[in-house]
């Protein structure tokens, strides 16, 4: 007799939080203590994980030049469909930089979504988003 055990398994993907106005900081990334930097979040991530922000200002260190460091992940706002959250869900560079930086091989499943990205400099030039020509990426309007 001969007895055929198929296992398998299924990948989820992890959502992590982040929440400018989160009880901790840093946080841990979860729903009830989000991370109150977009960048810690990042990098707390991996393949087919969401980094989901909430509405609110996100300014300052580890808000500006993000790097998704090569993952396939998806980082959005809560409701990347709703422009009314896009709209308020914003990446603030203060000039200081841009607001995300690919440049590690990421690819198309690499997701940003429902995101207002505003005041972007970088070496006196503009420009919300930079795509390296290390990556799979191109930009859409």
């Amino acid at each position: 007799m001969v007895l055929l055990l198929w296992v398998s398994s299924i990948a989820t993907a992890d959502v992590i939080y982040v929440d400018c106005n989160g009880p901790n900081d840093p946080g841990s990334g979860t729903s009830e203590d989000p991370f109150r930097q977009i960048q810690p979040a990042i990098n707390a991530s991996s393949n087919s994980d969401i980094v989901r922000i909430a509405i609110g200002i996100y300014t300052g260190t580890g808000n500006y030049d993000l790097d998704p460091e090569g993952k396939s992940i998806t980082i959005c706002s809560s409701d990347a469909n709703d422009p009314d959250v896009t709209i308020l869900t914003i990446i603030d560079a203060n000039q200081a930089g841009r607001g995300f930086d690919f440049h590690s091989d990421e690819d198309t499943n690499c997701v940003v979504a429902g995101l207002t990205i505003r005041n972007c400099s970088k070496y006196g030039v503009g420009g919300a988003i930079y795509c390296s020509e290390n990556t799979g990426l191109t930009t859409q309007k």
